[in-house]
């Protein structure tokens, strides 16, 4: 995600899930998340608004323990001005 205001590190988190590795999951998801919120609600095309609601989610799946199979890549959806 090049260019994504602060970047939302994806692979970092999929690859800390695979490794069972919830609370580092969460705490990635978390850091992605305060970056985000910083950046308006479109940049670069992008929808962020809804990333970070969908990043929410997985952070509630993870401490919910809905998460212990795979998690969904986080969709990056195209926003208007």
């Amino acid at each position: 995600m090049n260019g994504a205001p602060g970047g939302v590190g994806g692979f970092d988190v999929w690859a800390t899930r695979q490794r069972n590795n919830l609370l580092g999951a969460e705490r990635l998801l978390q850091a992605a998340l305060r970056r985000l919120e910083q950046s308006p609600p479109y940049f670069g095309g992008m929808n962020v608004v809804s990333v970070c609601d969908e990043i929410r989610e997985r952070i509630e799946m993870l401490r919910s323990g809905e998460a212990v199979g795979e998690l969904s890549p986080v969709r990056i959806r195209a926003g208007c001005l």
